[in-house]
């Protein structure tokens, strides 16, 4: 697994939660109906950007990686940061039973980066192994070309 295809995947999910954050004040009572209309309209247009340049880079993510591992990555940044954001920023309060729930996902996240790691290592020993025959094939082709440009035959 690469480590910079999932630092885009993170920043992927950190620029929508951004985005989602940003549409949510834009429509907190009196921010929506203020006599300023047009920032609502460019909060809302700025989350649209947001949403945008973050599936963008969803997308980069994904070519480098498995979408079971992707997907999971990126909705749990989003949920993640957007949970953070709106306890920082709007004062909500997290239950018992979401701080459990947080605690979960970030453990499964971890368990699915761990296997996929794991799965990564063996696969760069098979093609350690793999390399490994090449050159000795190699090494026998070229004894046996050295042989017959001496008209000798091997033992």
């Amino acid at each position: 697994m690469e480590l910079d295809s999932l630092l885009v995947l993170i920043g992927s999910g950190l620029i929508q939660a951004l985005g989602s954050v940003l549409v949510k004040y834009a429509t907190l009572p009196g921010q929506a109906e203020s006599a300023s209309r047009s920032w609502f309209f460019l909060e809302v247009g700025l989350a649209m950007i947001l949403f945008t340049a973050g599936g963008l880079l969803f997308a980069r993510g994904l070519a480098r990686l498995r979408l079971s591992v992707a997907q999971p990555v990126f909705s749990a940044t989003v949920f993640l940061a957007v949970t953070l954001g709106s306890v920082l920023l709007f004062h909500e309060q997290l239950s018992p039973f979401q701080l459990a729930g947080m605690a979960t996902i970030i453990g499964g996240i971890g368990a699915k980066v761990r296997e996929a790691e794991k799965r990564l290592e063996q696969h760069m020993v098979q093609q350690d192994m793999a390399v490994a025959d090449l050159e000795k094939r190699v090494k026998a082709l070229k004894d046996a070309v050295r042989l017959l440009g001496t008209g000798s035959r091997p033992a």
